[in-house]
């Protein structure tokens, strides 16, 4: 049977990065802030945020098709601006997806 790791503390964590984040190795990039860590997220978190984010960008996306077909004028700066963040959206949710599908095939060994 498999040992069980009680999961992590996220408050735990976020309080000791920021009582070390001046430190040497922290500032620097050694360790990143808990809340832009990817991997803490579980299959279903990862899954969910990538279902919210993609719902996000299917609406923005809408919106910025309205908006580009009520154009009287040239596409200007704004437009570029919406549609470029409508793309990074997109990306961010396909990347969610990803993970939370790297994370189901990862089985835990059994020993």
């Amino acid at each position: 049977m498999g040992k069980r790791t009680e999961p992590p503390d996220p408050f735990a964590d976020y309080i000791e990065w920021s009582n070390n984040r001046y430190n040497p190795g922290h500032y620097l990039g050694g360790n990143i802030p808990p809340y832009l860590r990817r991997s803490r997220l579980g299959a279903k978190a990862s899954r969910r945020m990538g279902i919210s984010l993609a719902i996000s960008a299917s609406l923005g996306a809408g919106l910025v098709l309205i908006d580009l077909a009520s154009l009287e004028r040239g596409l200007g700066l704004s437009e570029i601006i919406s549609a470029a963040l409508v793309v990074l959206i997109g990306c961010a949710a396909v990347a969610m997806f990803r993970h939370s599908r790297h994370k189901t095939q990862q089985r835990p060994s059994s020993d």
